[in-house]
């Protein structure tokens, strides 16, 4: 999201996607309600994707669907055709992600079952998304994270939203819906909707299931609004800032501002971005630690015996060295502030970093 990273290789989500298509698509070709032909409906199936239709929560779900009133099925299906395309639309001012004015309320929460029954099968119990034969996982987030982790290559073990250090593995990281699922059903298996994340930006306290689009924006254009997963990164468009935000030493905020690659829409990205994840006040709390790191790294320089005279030039060696950090989140906030001191004069810098308060070790005797 806010690194330019990509989807991880994900045929099974493509399929699972494609089995949803198929579901709906053979229910609005039926006029009068009436129960599906799950014998057909497996024909059109990769056979590994096949045991899902005997699962029983699964077929109830098919059945509802297929229950609907005709025009609700139709819609039901002219909806997941339009999401399942949105990589396409990203810059188009006339789309938007379907919602509930554009499919009957029954039919929104019998398309929400069948999605919710095959993600938990597929997600939450891998026992559940075995083949009985093959006995191979179809898919599950571990796998997905993993995977991306392997695509990512020096981004796959830090959040791509705030770049916290976070080994992506069975035990450790999300998978975030960036849209939500709850709100946006056929979105539920797509690969670019799907974003390996830590903890802390998909919990309560951040994204969570909160829209990417504020509801003011929803409409035609809404996806102009947002950073996308894989698609925009927020990287792409905007610089990050040290801005003094007081009078007191050290009261310095990260500012995300938009960049020489934005457009007439990164103001309003930025605004969202932080709507969800709270970076400006994350990497705030950062960046106080990085402060008193750049001091003990100082302190240690001043130990081997810099002069007076020597010191500015020493300061700026440090920090250029760590100017272009971008490892993990500690080290990415430390690159800006290191970019952002060595703008300032050597004045500045000594009134930062003074000579004369730096103690040295005893001599030696």
């Amino acid at each position: 999201m806010y690194l330019a990273v990509q989807p991880a290789e994900a045929a099974a989500l493509k399929k699972l996607t494609e089995l949803i298509g198929v579901i709906v698509e053979d229910s609005a070709q039926i006029r009068p309600p009436g129960p599906p032909d799950f014998r057909a409906l497996e024909a059109r199936l990769l056979p590994e994707f096949r045991f899902l239709l005997s699962r029983r929560g699964v077929r109830k779900a098919v059945e509802k669907v297929y229950q609907l009133p005709y025009l609700d099925r139709l819609r039901v299906y002219e909806s997941f055709q339009n999401d399942k395309d949105f990589p396409r639309h990203i810059h188009d001012s006339g789309y938007r992600l379907s919602n509930l004015s554009d499919v009957s309320e029954k039919g929104y929460a019998a398309l929400k079952e069948l999605c919710t029954c095959l993600s938990d099968i597929t997600f939450k119990d891998a026992s559940e998304s075995q083949d009985s034969k093959s006995k191979k996982k179809l898919y599950d987030s571990a796998l997905l994270r993993r995977r991306f982790r392997e695509h990512n290559g020096e981004f796959g073990q830090v959040c791509p939203v705030c770049l916290q250090e976070v080994y992506f593995s069975e035990w450790e990281g999300d998978v975030d819906h960036y849209f939500p699922k709850a709100a946006h059903p056929t979105l539920t298996f797509h690969p670019y909707n799907l974003l390996p994340t830590c903890s802390d930006c998909n919990g309560p306290k951040n994204k969570s299931s909160k829209e990417p689009v504020d509801p003011k924006d929803a409409g035609p254009g809404e996806l102009q609004t947002v950073f996308l997963p894989y698609l925009r990164a927020a990287s792409q468009e905007v610089e990050l800032n040290v801005v003094e935000s007081g009078s007191a030493e050290n009261d310095l905020k990260i500012a995300i501002n938009p960049g020489p690659g934005g457009g007439p829409w990164t103001g309003k990205r930025i605004e969202n971005m932080d709507r969800l994840y709270h970076l400006s006040s994350r990497w705030r709390g950062v960046l106080e630690k990085v402060c008193g790191d750049m001091k003990d790294e100082n302190l240690q320089k001043r130990a081997e015996g810099v002069t007076l005279e020597e010191w500015p030039a020493a300061l700026r060696e440090i920090l250029s060295a760590t100017a272009k950090s971008t490892k993990g989140r500690s080290d990415f906030i430390k690159g800006v502030y290191c970019s952002w001191l060595l703008e300032r004069s050597d004045e500045e810098l000594l009134e930062r970093f003074p000579y004369r308060t730096l103690s040295l070790p005893p001599p030696e005797e």
